[in-house]
């Protein structure tokens, strides 16, 4: 994780399934990610996922970011994800919904 020297938001989020652990910071002026890093602790699948997410929601809106769907998220993977994997690929989705939540009571 390239740690951002002034996040405006960040948050965490663990795995009670796995134990994987997301950390996410953003810089956010005027609801849209100005910058955007994270940082994952666990298998390789949710490390990749979080990457993708990251970079798609680069310079886009909180919203854009708060509408994404768990459907949506799978399919930016680009494989089939079997049923009990889904976790890892949602992992950084959740950390990013956490992140927005703040940012909306922060505006």
């Amino acid at each position: 994780m390239k740690k951002l020297p002034n996040p405006t938001h960040t948050a965490d989020f663990t795995s009670d399934i796995c134990g994987d652990f997301v950390e996410m910071e953003a810089v956010i002026v005027d609801n849209r990610f100005e910058s955007l890093e994270f940082f994952v602790r666990g298998c390789c699948l949710s490390q990749c996922a979080a990457a993708m997410l990251v970079e798609h929601f680069r310079g886009k809106t909180v919203d854009d970011a708060l509408a994404y769907t768990d459907d949506q998220m799978c399919k930016l993977a680009g494989i089939e994800i079997p049923k009990p994997r889904k976790g890892c690929v949602l992992l950084g989705l959740q950390c990013l919904r956490k992140l927005c939540g703040q940012a909306q009571v922060k505006r």
